[in-house]
């Protein structure tokens, strides 16, 4: 796993500095700055649109794709054993994501998720207007109805916020309510099973 975070500091980074220059000069730069940190040797792709796509020698790859007005994008690193992780600014739910979860309404972060061969795990965070005690309340009441167990209800008084536990055959959701100046936060974090 170290070796594989230093290619993706260093995939970024080459990317990062060469991304004025031509596709070809781009990917030789990029090759040429990985491959001298990491020892190993990789191929670099690039479309001069702000994606680039990097491969391993025993299968592992880096896709960076950036919006072309600069405010976001998406990395994706898979490793040689074919597990993913994606992270990304899109707010978009996965559409495997189970619709028996309840996910509150309100204004959605960025999603970060890893594949795995066994399932999934998505993260994201929800901020809204209404107070902790009614989010819990709320959150606690929708999981119940749509059969999850609750497995821990660590909730404190008032603006303390908690944490909620909830689990469903073999899927897992930590929502975690806590306040972030006017606003209250919740923070999804599901672990399930894909078919």
């Amino acid at each position: 796993m170290k070796r594989l975070n230093l290619l993706i500091i260093t995939a970024t980074l080459g990317f990062g500095l060469v991304s004025c220059s031509s596709d070809s000069i781009r990917d030789s730069i990029t090759e040429a700055v990985i491959e001298s940190q990491t020892g190993e040797d990789v191929d670099v792709e690039s479309d001069g649109d702000g994606n680039m796509l990097i491969k391993g020698e025993n299968g592992e790859e880096i896709n960076i794709n950036v919006d072309a007005d600069g405010e976001g994008g998406s990395l994706s690193v898979k490793d040689e054993n074919g597990e993913e992780v994606n992270f990304s600014t899109d707010t978009k739910i996965p559409d495997d994501f189970p619709s028996n979860i309840y996910v509150i309404d309100g204004e959605r972060k960025g999603v970060v998720n890893m594949t795995t061969d066994e399932g999934k795990m998505v993260n994201f965070a929800i901020s809204v207007d209404d107070d902790i005690a009614s989010v819990s309340e709320k959150i606690k009441d929708e999981m119940n109805k749509n059969d999850w167990k609750a497995s821990a209800n660590m909730m404190g008084t008032g603006d303390d916020g908690g944490i909620q536990m909830y689990t469903n055959e073999k899927n897992q959701v930590q929502i975690i309510i806590s306040k972030d100046g006017d606003k209250t936060v919740v923070a999804y974090s599901v672990t399930y099973i894909t078919e």
